[in-house]
C-alpha cells in the first residue's frame, strides 16, 4: 500500500497491462509504478535530452531554426499581442517558457497569452 491505496510495481509491459485492467475493474483508486529503466540509464537519457534541447533552443533564439514547427518536431508556440503566431518582433527580446518533464507547451497558454498582452511589443514569448 502507498498513501492508503493499493500499490503495484511493474517492469514488464504485460504485468503493467494486467495491473491497469485490474485497477479499472476494481473501480477504486490505486497506484501503478512503471519501472522502465534503471537510474543510471535514466540519468544518461535526461542528460542527452538536456544537451539536444540546449542546442535547439540556442539555434531557435538565434534564428537558425525555422519558426514554423510541426508536431513531429519539437513543438514550439509563440505568443504575441495579436494572437498571430507569424507576427513577432524581429529584433525583440525573448522570454522562453519551458514546461516540466512529461508536460507540453500548452501548459503555458494562459501565462503566455497574459505576458504577451502585458509586456511591451518588443518582447517575443515562446514556449517549448
Amino acid at each position: 500500500e502507498a498513501f492508503g491505496l493499493q500499490f503495484r510495481r511493474s517492469s514488464e509491459s504485460d504485468v503493467f497491462v494486467k495491473a491497469f485492467e485490474e485497477g479499472m475493474i476494481s473501480n477504486s483508486p490505486s497506484i501503478i509504478e512503471a519501472v522502465v529503466v534503471g537510474r543510471e540509464a535514466n540519468v544518461e537519457v535526461h542528460q542527452e535530452i538536456n544537451r539536444q534541447a540546449t542546442v535547439f533552443v540556442s539555434e531557435l533564439l538565434q534564428g537558425e531554426v525555422e519558426r514554423t514547427m510541426t508536431e513531429e518536431s519539437i513543438p514550439v508556440k509563440w505568443y504575441n499581442q495579436t494572437d498571430d503566431e507569424s507576427t513577432f518582433a524581429a529584433e525583440g527580446k525573448v522570454l522562453l517558457l519551458l514546461h516540466g518533464w512529461m508536460g507540453n507547451k500548452s501548459e503555458w497558454d494562459l501565462v503566455g497569452n497574459i505576458l504577451a498582452k502585458s509586456l511591451p511589443s518588443d518582447w517575443n514569448i515562446v514556449s517549448v
